[in-house]
């Protein structure tokens, strides 16, 4: 467990670090969850009730096979435009793996909305620059 922290109406919010393999077993009662979990630090498994879980999974974008190929910033995320425009023309990207402040599923809705219009956009750019002009 890292650390303990007080949420909305004085309840105990916990955090824990290097846990993987965890089952949630939700029962009749839909306000209460069983989580079971590994420890791989202490090799041990853990399950407790709680009344929800906030599940986070880390920072590191798996962007290694881009390397090389768009631009990538010191923590390996795909730098884009306020478009989700990468380096290269025609390529947007969105979600977890670009370079931005808050990582929540909305957010990386809203990239990926900003991106597929984007990405349209530049797909109709190119097709009027190529229309044949009759002569």
């Amino acid at each position: 467990m890292k650390g303990r922290i007080v949420g909305r109406n004085g309840r105990n919010i916990r955090a824990f670090e290097q846990i993987c393999g965890v089952d949630l077993i939700i029962d009749d009662t839909p306000e209460m969850v069983v989580i079971s979990s590994f420890n791989v630090v202490r090799r041990e498994i853990a399950k407790m009730t709680i009344e929800g879980v906030f599940i986070f999974i880390g920072y590191v974008p798996n962007t290694e096979k881009l390397d090389g190929m768009v631009e990538l910033n010191q923590w390996k995320e795909i730098v884009v435009d306020k478009n989700m425009a990468t380096n290269i023309p025609g390529v947007y990207a969105a979600g977890d793996s670009i370079a931005k402040r808050y990582r929540q599923v909305t957010t990386a809705v809203a990239d990926g909305t900003i991106a597929a219009l984007s990405a349209a956009d530049y797909l109709n750019s190119l097709k009027k620059a190529f229309i044949p002009v009759e002569v």
